[in-house]
This record gives structure tokens, C-alpha cells and sequence, in this order.
């Protein structure tokens, strides 16, 4: 069970919370047999794989406390690519519904801004990462 948005702690990871907040969106949006039918389970499994797995490799990758550690680094760096990489899969997924599944045009441009903001936040944390431990390379 999710804490709700106004009772969690500010964490340093913004990222991390936002994805917890795409995974619950997802969930809600997904679970709607008026958004989507239980006989779309194909595209429904795919859009909570790659959300669950975008939340997954934040984790991972912040759970990694690179020091001075080159090997250590290139894993967090990975992960966050790989957490990339499932935005832009989200990204398809989502456009997907949206032409072939007639997702709402609201549901789907906030859905996306979700998506969006997300992959722009990991981004910006890769790059403070590779400011920070660029020099391990």
C-alpha cells in the first residue's frame, strides 16, 4: 500500500517517488475496464511491466553507492539506462493505446507528461552522476 503523496518524507530522489506515483497512476488507469478492456491484457501487462521495471532500476541504481568505485559506477549508470530505456517503452506503449485502443486524449497527454518528466528527471540525475563520477571512467 502506497503512503499517500502529502505524508511522505522529501527525499533526495525525486525520481524514485516519481515513478511510485506513475506505477499508482498506471495501476488506477489500468484496472479501468471503461479505459481499458479486460480483453487488452496483452498491452495492459506490457504497460505495468515496463512501469514497475522503471521504478525497479531507480532503486537499484540508487542502492548503489558508487564512492570510488569505477565498476560500481558503470552498474548505476546501466541501470539508470535500463530505467531509461523502460520510459521510452512506456512512451510507445502509452501512444500505442492511444491510437489503436482509443485511450482518451487527456488521459493519454497527462499519462505521457508523467512518462516524460520522469525520463527527464533520471536523465538530469545520470548527468549530475557523470559530473560527480565521471572521473572514474
Amino acid at each position: 500500500m502506497s503512503v499517500p503523496k502529502r505524508l511522505r518524507k522529501k527525499c533526495k530522489l525525486k525520481a524514485f517517488l516519481d515513478a511510485c506515483d506513475l506505477v499508482e497512476h498506471t495501476l488506477e488507469i489500468t484496472a479501468n475496464p471503461k479505459v481499458f478492456k479486460p480483453e487488452q491484457s496483452a498491452v495492459t501487462d506490457k504497460v505495468k511491466s515496463a512501469v514497475f521495471d522503471i521504478a525497479r532500476f531507480i532503486w537499484c541504481a540508487n542502492e548503489i553507492k558508487v564512492r570510488d568505485d569505477a565498476a560500481l559506477y558503470a552498474e548505476r549508470r546501466r541501470l539508470q539506462d535500463m530505467a531509461m530505456t523502460c520510459c521510452r517503452e512506456l512512451l510507445f506503449l502509452i501512444n500505442l493505446s492511444w491510437d489503436v485502443m482509443h485511450l482518451a486524449e487527456g488521459k493519454a497527454v497527462y499519462w505521457i507528461g508523467q512518462a516524460v518528466d520522469l525520463r527527464e528527471e533520471i536523465a538530469a540525475w545520470r548527468a549530475s552522476d557523470a559530473r560527480r563520477y565521471g572521473h572514474l571512467r
